[in-house]
């Protein structure tokens, strides 16, 4: 009697069995990922039969080269340079002692004179008498960013895995005949007679039981009437 071979299975995807799963000369199906698993003789270890499925990704495309830098933008405007400043002097009490166009320090900070006048810029008018001032020239315009390298090339196809085909199963024997059934009785003949008045295939109407001599005496016989003779 031929043996019935079923193997462990899985459907469960990345499903891999354990070495409890297995022992030796066992083999594991997992359908959801196309893969076929056994223990290695050597060292006992869970292995994969047959490297069957897809294969791998290829490697990742180095990357893209670092796009140039962009150039440096071009160098502000220098600032104009200011005239000649003076700390304030308290001793100078004359009207009109500073003049448009006087740069003056005071308290850390650097004032244009704009109007004649006599007031030092924390009680004179700003906007007015003076505005703030800096000898720093306006800022230069930032470089344009360079361009983006271009993108590495894509890593080639890892190339697919060809899984050994299984082998193909037994064919089950065939099956005993059955035995030929005993033949059927033979029936008796009957021992009566049927008769009809006429030879016609028209239907009937009546069937009468009754005896030859009955059968002889009746007159008339009906045409529609089947007489059985007992």
């Amino acid at each position: 009697m031929d043996s019935k071979i079923v193997p462990k299975k899985s459907t469960q995807q990345n499903k891999v069995p354990s070495t409890t799963d297995l022992i030796l000369g066992e083999i594991a199906i997992n359908y959801a990922d196309q893969k076929l698993y056994g223990r290695h003789p050597g060292t006992g270890d869970v292995v994969e039969i047959g490297g069957g499925g897809g294969g791998g990704a290829g490697p990742t495309g180095p990357a893209g080269a670092s796009g140039a830098t962009g150039p440096s933008g071009s160098t502000g405007l220098q600032g104009d340079i200011g005239f000649p400043g003076f700390k304030y002097d308290s001793r100078r009490v004359l009207s009109n002692q500073y003049i448009a166009g006087e740069i003056i320090e005071y308290g850390g900070s650097y004032y244009i004179c704009i109007a004649n006048n006599d007031a030092l810029p924390p009680t004179g008018a700003i906007g007015v008498y003076w505005n703030p001032y800096s000898f720093i020239g306006a800022t230069g315009t930032i470089g344009l960013t360079g361009a983006t390298g271009l993108a590495g090339d894509v890593g080639a196809t890892g190339a697919t895995g060809i899984g050994d085909a299984g082998a193909t199963g037994a064919t089950g024997a065939t099956g005993l005949a059955g035995d030929v059934g005993a033949t059927g009785a033979t029936g008796v003949a009957p021992s009566n007679t049927i008769l009809k008045n006429t030879s016609d295939l028209t239907p009937v109407n009546f069937l009468r039981v009754l005896t030859q001599t009955d059968y002889d005496a009746l007159t008339p016989k009906d045409d529609n009437t089947i007489y059985f003779i007992k």
